[in-house]
């Protein structure tokens, strides 16, 4: 309870500035984010194409910060719920719904996933974490738990880098939140631990992978 107060108060308070991150202003900042944030372009490449066919699917996005994903999925006819425990976060995810027209198609919860997963009654044909797992302290029972709601599961995870990883854990623990790394055998491990299994890993480049796991 007390990292996930961290990780709230870390997000909350950065909200917009997280937020910004997708955002390409000009030719500096465009050629910042082809190397250094390019993982966050990728995996939201890789998770709208592996989704397919959206219409009538019912997804999960845990984590949803902004909105981001989400309402691009419910342009595509998804119908989507998403979770996330900022409030900051979550007043722009909703001004980006009714931006796009598609605030009958999303749904907004604030909220603690572990708490809220335990409480769900619907299945949801995909759930889906990005940028999630770098901040859960126990990432195995976080994808059971995304299993135990989705007969798919999405998910980013940094991996350990002889320079980045130390650089980061340095700048997260200077800003009171914990970080997290994983091998690609640790996760490979936790997904089919959590009886998903026809994987698909994809390395998201300077450390790092984007996992789909199926029931």
């Amino acid at each position: 309870m007390q990292q996930t107060a961290k990780v709230q108060t870390y997000f909350t308070d950065r909200a917009r500035l997280f937020d910004a991150l997708y955002e390409e202003e000009n030719a500096a900042t465009r050629a910042f984010n082809k190397v250094f944030r390019r993982p966050m372009f990728t995996r939201y490449v890789l998770t709208l194409g592996a989704l397919g066919d959206l219409k009538g699917r019912r997804i999960l996005d845990v984590g949803c910060g902004s909105g981001r994903y989400a309402v691009e999925l419910a342009l595509a006819g998804a119908e989507v719920v998403g979770i996330d425990f900022s409030p900051e976060m979550l007043v722009m995810a909703n001004e980006r719904a009714r931006a796009a027209g598609v605030q009958d198609r999303v749904t907004f919860i604030e909220g603690d996933f572990i708490k809220w997963a335990g409480q769900v009654e619907k299945r949801f044909d995909v759930a889906f974490a990005m940028g999630v797992l770098d901040y859960v302290d126990d990432a195995p029972g976080f994808i059971k738990m995304m299993a135990d709601v989705a007969d798919e599961v999405i998910a980013s995870f940094p991996s350990p880098t002889p320079v980045r990883m130390p650089l980061r854990k340095l700048r997260y623990k200077m800003r009171g939140c914990p970080v997290y790394f994983y091998w690609r055998s640790e996760i490979e491990r936790m997904y089919r631990g959590a009886s998903l299994n026809n994987l698909d890993v994809r390395p998201l480049g300077l450390g790092g992978f984007w996992v789909h796991g199926r029931r």
